[in-house]
């Protein structure tokens, strides 16, 4: 695994191609890379023989008894790097439990020494000599050794890159930021969060945004800017006092990258990290998210490597937004043209539409109303299964922003819903459609999608029971007999196959919506069928809320209330859509009590009173 004189006569030449190709090649390709691999299996399947030889090596790392005298001395120590590196995994255990010689001594008394300096205390400027090499692959190694780092050794690991960053050496000061990178990686990045911001954040960017302008190459600016989006992701909202450095920087990237760039994922990336950090005061970043957007949207160019990242960033600005601006709302017409181009860009879509969705003011529907409904309906009629559930999840907050007008604005939607939820029903009976093939099964086939549907059902027969109940009498031709046997049929699914399984939240809003049909339809047959089963739903729920368990599905809404309209985010705006449902303002008991005076006063006394005998007296006992 020693460097050959054309590797050191590579990296004196160009020193960012030679870096490249050492992470880039196969072991199939390089002598070195081929050495390093069989190393790692000779290491891993005979470790008593090989881990010996190396902790006798190490010990005279430790003792700095290999000096860089003679550039021999100085391939032998940074091979030696390389070997340790290779194969971390292994050595690291038996180094503490068999040799007593913990990471922590060699790294103090070696690894740090030569990280920074290469072992050359002499040496005041950087050259292709012997202590950069070594430099080079210890750096490179500490990034390899990175889960033994605890928490007191982090600052000067963190030094260590500081200085590597500051190397005139191109292979010194990639090595530091893919150092670097693995620091941040490591789950223990967190716990010593506050203290790298405070004493080494701004000072990493600001290195790693002046290599990222002096790289040549595409390839190299990438890794660089990956190891900027990784740091940017991982410090949260500490990112902010970087922020104008940042932005200062990312526009100006932005400029100098072609069509196609690999690199513009990355930067969209770092700025959906950013936005996500800055939450409502991500505002004054609009006019260049814009035009990020704008460039990576528009339908007459293709540019499918960025309309994946270019959503989740639209994503991000939409729920860190208060309102929504004349930017956002004109932008919207870009979105029907990509939402059909792929699974995975269908994906990252449909929670933009989601995000439109809380936010949309009645200019924005009365502009986009019908693009928004022939989207949706075209994309639900398009798509199978999976795709389905995802459209409906993603559409469940328009029904709640237009409780009275949805039904009619999603009817196909609708009708194709109520429709799998009756073949459903009729596969689980054992009837089946004279047209599917054996073995086939009609309507929904898992209980995700069944409660999917069933939730968006629920709600909309809650709210809007006379639009669902006209819908229905379209779908069969308007016979009040065969609304009723649908509507029975939905209700004795939600009853056998769902029971407990939604949350407390939304088995009251189906028990709301169960008691409405029962007491809205004038169908003797309806109450007779499911009065009991639906009573026995109904004190379930009422049980819990009498238990207090209300407080675990019903946020605090005091709170948000207070919030400034101009810094509200997403979030928000989701508690305040709940705390405006009006299920939240009805108890499950009396809604059930005055449900069954009304049937009562329907069916008759004599005819309620031989109805009511019939149930069980703990079904009734909530309700007496």
């Amino acid at each position: 695994m020693m460097l050959q004189p054309s590797e050191i006569e590579e990296w004196n030449s160009d020193g960012e191609e030679y870096f490249l190709e050492v992470e880039n090649v196969r072991y199939d390709e390089h002598p070195g890379k081929a050495a390093e691999n069989l190393f790692g299996r000779l290491t891993s399947v005979f470790p008593d023989i090989i881990c010996p030889m190396l902790f006798e090596a190490l010990k005279k790392l430790i003792a700095n008894k290999m000096a860089n005298s003679t550039l021999e001395n100085a391939l032998t120590k940074s091979a030696l790097y390389q070997a340790l590196g290779a194969v971390s995994f292994i050595v690291s255990e038996r180094l503490e439990k068999q040799h007593r010689a913990p990471f922590e001594e060699w790294y103090k008394k070696a690894l740090l020494r030569d990280a920074v300096s290469g072992g050359i205390v002499a040496s005041s400027s950087d050259r292709k000599n012997e202590g950069i090499i070594v430099r080079a692959r210890a750096v490179w190694c500490l990034g390899e050794w990175v889960d033994q780092v605890k928490p007191q050794m982090r600052p000067s690991a963190y030094s260590i890159v500081s200085s590597a960053l500051k190397s005139t050496d191109a292979v010194v000061r990639l090595m530091g930021a893919n150092c670097l990178q693995s620091l941040v990686n490591d789950f223990a990045f967190k716990d010593g969060l506050e203290g790298y911001c405070r004493e080494f954040l701004q000072g990493h960017v600001a290195q790693l945004l002046g290599l990222i302008t002096d790289c040549r190459t595409l390839q190299a600016r990438q890794k660089v800017a990956e190891t900027l989006r990784i740091i940017v992701e991982a410090v949260g909202t500490y990112v902010k006092p970087i922020v104008a450095m940042l932005m200062k920087f990312l526009p100006e990237l932005w400029k100098r990258c072609g069509d196609p760039d690999e690199l513009r994922p990355i930067i969209i990336m770092i700025l959906k990290a950013i936005v996500s950090a800055l939450e409502w005061e991500s505002v004054r970043l609009h006019p260049f998210l814009m035009t990020v957007l704008h460039h990576s949207l528009d339908p007459r160019a293709n540019r499918a490597y960025l309309i994946e990242f270019a959503m989740e960033l639209w994503h991000e600005i939409l729920q860190n937004t208060p309102s929504l601006s004349q930017d956002l709302t004109n932008l919207f017409a870009a979105w029907p043209h990509h939402v059909t181009t792929g699974i995975d860009i269908m994906m990252a879509s449909l929670p933009v539409v989601n995000s439109y969705i809380l936010l949309a003011t009645p200019a924005f529907l009365n502009k986009h109303g019908d693009l928004l409904k022939n989207s949706l309906c075209r994309l639900f009629a398009d798509v199978r299964d999976e795709g389905r559930v995802m459209v409906v999840k993603n559409i469940e907050h328009l029904a709640e922003r237009l409780p009275c007008q949805f039904t009619k604005v999603m009817e196909p939607m609708i009708s194709t819903i109520i429709k799998a939820l009756l073949d459903s029903a009729a596969a689980a009976s054992g009837e089946r459609k004279n047209n599917a093939p054996r073995g086939v099964v009609v309507g929904i086939s898992n209980d995700k999608t069944l409660r999917v549907y069933s939730r968006l059902l629920t709600r909309l027969l809650f709210q809007d029971t006379k639009g669902i109940i006209d819908l229905i009498g379209k779908q069969v031709a308007g016979s009040n007999e065969k609304v009723v046997q649908v509507l029975g049929t939905i209700i004795g699914i939600w009853l056998d196959r769902l029971g407990d399984s939604w949350e407390l939240y939304k088995r009251r809003v189906a028990a709301l919506a169960m008691l409405k049909c029962l007491m809205d339809i004038p169908s003797d047959r309806l109450v007779g069928a499911h009065l009991a089963a639906v009573l026995a739903y109904c004190g379930g729920v009422v049980a819990e809320e009498a238990a207090g368990e209300t407080k675990n599905y019903i946020p605090d809404f005091s709170a948000v209330r207070q919030i400034p309209e101009k810094q509200r985010i997403e979030s928000h705006r989701k508690l305040i859509l709940i705390s405006n449902d009006p299920a939240l303002k009805i108890k499950v008991r009396g809604a059930t009590i005055e449900a069954l005076k009304k049937i009562s006063n329907r069916l008759g006394q004599q005819k309620f009173g031989q109805l009511w005998n019939s149930i069980d007296k703990l079904i009734k006992a909530p309700f007496s």
